[in-house]
């Protein structure tokens, strides 16, 4: 039976989940208003909201079948339950909810913290680096730390994104103390005071500044954004691969790169730094236009009525197992192969790199990517009755090809920051003959 792998990103790039996920569900996308989330909930609508997050969780997510010990997961369920008897605004049960959900740690089953809001996004440039928070200028690192944001340190506002964001692995915990530490509805939730959506932010130089609150998200990264693309570095192949979807860009790629193979050209970089995921198949098509092979995957399947309903699956209930590999023609040269990957390097293009490791195809070259080799996905969109806040929930599982290792993160062969990875790979690529 052939499996289109399908791994769907984080909170964090909704647009991508809503372009691959929701629309295909036919799903509509609730997003929440500042207004909204002070709204109160009564004490009745509190728990049907909890009873029917619980409900979908236990009923959808394959941990459930497939774990002995769930004991972490029945201490973060009885808090729960403690902690949704009242009523409560609506930001303070997404708190709470968001906690539970991250108690299995699975980087795709999440609630959105996106908002409405028309300013969502401290307009402020940082990096993630030790456990301290570098401010950024024009896309460079400084060494000034950022302390204090609106009053709070941003050590106790890490602490509460490590409570409300699952983190499979170090990596994943950096992206997220990354990404949320300047997202406004996050920093409400520290109590961070802001007025007049300002915000005073205290700097390790003792300067303190005011910044505002605006539309977009001041990136610090000149990779993983605009659409997928392919140039030549001299004689070297790079495949920009932004988001793993199979469109006529991608075969477009393909057709050059055979182009490039046929012409004598056998090294070849695929850059995934900052690609969310999403459809795995784009991966695999790459992967044997080299001539090479995907090895076995295994995909674990949770069949529920909930699935049915979303995916058209006949089962409602169990668990199946899928394998699925793929066989390629061995090129006629052999073919030197570097991927680029980060701590935003997700989801399926993260299996890219497990492939690339436990198929011995290449070298991984940048930081380890943020979920685990094995891990859970694909997941299913909801809507709670009552707050309207939207979560995701995983309903398969994909092991690696070597079952037997074990390890939680992918570390590179060649293990370099981001923003040094792509000259990394150039320079070694150069270096084979």
């Amino acid at each position: 039976m052939k499996i289109r792998y399908k791994i769907y990103s984080e909170t964090s790039v909704i647009i991508l989940i809503i372009f691959l996920v929701v629309c295909q569900l036919g799903c509509s996308v609730q997003k929440e208003t500042d207004s909204s989330l002070n709204q109160n909930l009564t004490k009745a609508q509190v728990q049907e909201d909890r009873d029917q997050v619980i409900e979908y969780l236990e009923n959808i997510h394959p941990f459930f079948l497939l774990e002995k010990d769930q004991k972490e997961y029945k201490a973060a369920k009885e808090k729960y339950m403690q902690a949704t008897k009242k009523a409560m605004p609506i930001a303070e049960f997404r708190e709470i909810t968001s906690i539970y959900l991250s108690s299995l740690n699975d980087g795709h089953t999440t609630l959105s913290w996106e908002t409405g809001e028309e300013f969502p996004f401290l307009q402020i440039e940082s990096s993630y680096e030790d456990g301290k928070a570098y401010l950024c200028e024009n896309g460079e690192k400084t060494n000034i730390c950022i302390e204090e944001i609106g009053g709070i340190s941003v050590q106790d506002i890490y602490q509460t994104i490590d409570l409300i964001r699952p983190k499979e692995n170090q990596s994943a915990m950096a992206k997220n103390r990354e990404r949320f530490l300047v997202m406004k509805s996050v920093l409400a939730c520290c109590k961070v005071e802001i007025k007049d959506n300002k915000t005073q932010i205290l700097f390790s130089d003792g300067k303190e500044k005011q910044y505002s609150f605006g539309k977009e998200r001041l990136e610090t990264m000149s990779y993983g954004v605009g659409e997928n693309n392919w140039y030549k570095e001299g004689d070297i192949f790079v495949i920009d691969l932004n988001l793993c979807v199979v469109d006529a860009k991608l075969d477009l790629i393909r057709s050059e790169l055979e182009r490039a193979l046929n012409t004598g050209c056998h090294k070849v970089m695929i850059d995934v730094r900052g690609n969310p995921g999403g459809d795995s198949d784009a991966c695999s098509l790459l992967l044997n236009e080299l001539g090479m092979p995907v090895l076995d995957t295994t995909m674990i399947c949770r069949y529920s009525s909930f699935a049915a309903e979303q995916r058209g699956y006949a089962e409602k209930e169990g668990l199946a197992t899928y394998k699925e590999s793929t066989r390629a023609e061995e090129p006629g040269n052999p073919i030197e192969l570097v991927v680029l990957s980060d701590k935003y390097t997700f989801s399926s293009a993260t299996l890219l790199c497990t492939w690339i490791r436990d198929g011995k195809l290449g070298k991984i070259i940048g930081e380890p990517s943020s979920n685990q080799p094995s891990a859970y996905g694909d997941i299913l969109v909801f809507t709670l009755k009552n707050s309207k806040l939207e979560i995701g929930i995983s309903h398969k599982k994909f092991i690696r090809p070597d079952q037997y290792k074990k390890e939680n993160m992918l570390i590179p062969d060649i293990e370099t920051s981001a923003e040094n990875a792509y000259q990394q790979g150039i320079e070694y690529l150069k270096s084979q003959v």
